[in-house]
């Protein structure tokens, strides 16, 4: 024998359940997107650090002036380039700083580091990310001792 009025809580209990389960899956699903928007944004300013990195170390490669003479007691020098879109619109900046503080015998190692500044607003970024290379001069040229991520 089914009871009168058992069917109505059942339902709403039902419904209820079938709500919380839906919120949580929304907002599962919320923080994945926000992770991968964050993860996609990291990419994109270590990729800046990387065009920095190799910006730098062509200039070394090709130019005999870079980096230029410094000011006596200083042992690093530092520049930085916009990138923009094909609209003309700010995509980023790399800031490459040379660092030859370790030049000299025994290490003769030179450090290029570039860091990457995704968004149109280089004090407050979307995303930054910095590349490290060390290079040590052989008589063959430059040659990578070590490289980091950072």
């Amino acid at each position: 024998m089914i009871r009168k009025g058992f069917l109505l809580p059942a339902v709403l209990l039902l419904s209820t359940l079938l709500l919380v389960m839906g919120l949580a899956l929304l907002t599962s699903k919320s923080y994945q997107r926000r992770q991968l928007n964050e993860a996609q944004l990291a990419a994109q300013a270590l990729e800046l650090g990387r065009a920095g990195l190799e910006d730098g170390r062509v200039k070394l490669l090709k130019d005999p002036r870079f980096p230029p003479p410094s000011i006596w007691g200083h042992s690093s020098f530092s520049y930085s380039q916009s990138l923009t879109n094909s609209s003309g619109k700010q995509v980023g900046v790399f800031q490459v700083e040379v660092d030859w503080q370790y030049d000299r015998a025994p290490f003769e190692v030179l450090t290029l580091r570039s860091t990457g500044l995704l968004g149109d607003d280089v004090l407050t970024p979307l995303a930054t990310r910095t590349v490290q290379a060390d290079f040590q001069m052989t008589t063959k040229g430059w040659s990578l001792v070590r490289y980091e991520e950072y």
